[in-house]
């Protein structure tokens, strides 16, 4: 009889909390001071967050701890990253994070990293607390590939209605790091090539022997990659 009560006791205690994690996931509240704060992305279409669910992350702070194993999403509205505490509700680091990943899996099943830091000069309206995506540059790197996505909140009117809905549009912004300075480019071969003149028949074949198409991150990437492993 007691091993009974035990297990439906486990079970209902499992299912508040479950209870608990989904209510979070639904209203996004979340705490900074220690207390829950109200929902500020109720009633606005998209997400707020990279992921919207919660993914393992490896995470630095600017005092020089780092904590792995944690659940996390990153909030690209606030630029904040949060985590999921002892009480099954969404909270931010007592801290300043200075750098994260967050560990993903593609439709393959393939282990993604995605790696975020700050520290960068100030640009297009962002400041040095801004976290940038970071793709491996290589040793030694010349150059560096990095990527800001900065989502907002606007207003539109509703077709035949006096009301306005709330939506969220992504805006992304590429750079390439070079003697610390931010130099912002467009996604695309010939972009790439004005900062590479001094290599510019190497990479024209490397590009040309591995079907780049600069269609997507990880092409721009691994161009910048082989380029830093040019003498």
């Amino acid at each position: 009889m007691f091993v009974v009560f035990a297990v439906l006791l486990s079970f209902t205690l499992v299912s508040k909390a479950q209870e608990e994690v989904e209510k979070s996931e639904q209203t996004y509240i979340w705490s900074s001071t220690g207390f829950d704060r109200a929902p500020t992305y109720t009633e606005v279409i998209g997400s707020p967050y990279l992921f919207e669910d919660w993914r393992m992350g490896i995470v630095r702070l600017e005092n020089g701890k780092n904590y792995d194993g944690l659940k996390v999403k990153f909030d690209q509205l606030t630029d904040q990253l949060v985590f999921i505490g002892d009480n099954k509700k969404a909270m931010d680091f007592s801290m300043a994070v200075k750098a994260f990943d967050i560990i993903s899996f593609d439709l393959e099943g393939n282990k993604v990293v995605y790696s975020f830091i700050n520290g960068f000069p100030p640009i297009d309206g962002a400041t040095e607390k801004s976290f940038y995506q970071v793709f491996d540059p290589g040793t030694s790197p010349k150059i560096e590939f990095v990527k800001r996505v900065k989502k907002v909140v606007y207003e539109r009117s509703v077709y035949s209605s006096a009301v306005k809905e709330k939506l969220i549009e992504e805006r992304t912004y590429y750079y390439l790091l070079m003697n610390k300075r931010l130099f912002k480019i467009k996604l695309n071969q010939k972009e790439l090539m004005k900062y590479m003149q001094d290599h510019k028949t190497e990479l024209n074949d490397f590009v040309a022997k591995n079907k780049l198409t600069f269609k997507s991150d990880g092409d721009f990437a691994e161009a910048v990659k082989y380029y830093n492993s040019l003498n």
